[in-house]
């Protein structure tokens, strides 16, 4: 995992001062992930419920009719990419105020 810690000077004094941007193994950080942003750009829960797109319909699945949830959809996309030999890099982001922040710093630091 590698991370990024910005400081959004237009939201200073909020508790979303600071953005926390990690990258890595979708193992490693998908289970910490609660929300997902989706084509449009709207941000979902992680366990809501979908259709599945039809690049992801497997075995017996029927296109139109398969539910799963975003973290499903982000699993699968996962495992199709693997089954290509493609490797796979998962980004994701948490807002913070700056006093969060500096409480995180001094007891990881």
């Amino acid at each position: 995992m590698g991370s990024v810690v910005v400081k959004v000077s237009e939201k200073i004094g909020t508790d979303k001062e600071i953005r926390i941007y990690t990258k890595g193994a979708p193992d490693m950080l998908l289970e910490r992930c609660t929300y997902a942003t989706t084509s449009d750009g709207t941000v979902r829960n992680m366990e809501t419920q979908v259709k599945v797109p039809k690049e992801l319909i497997v075995g017996e699945e029927v296109y139109g009719e398969t539910m799963d949830t975003y973290a499903g959809l982000y699993k699968r996309s996962i495992k199709n990419f693997a089954s290509q030999a493609y490797r796979t890099i998962l980004i994701c982001y948490r807002d913070m105020s700056m006093r969060q922040f500096t409480s995180l710093k001094h007891r990881y630091n």
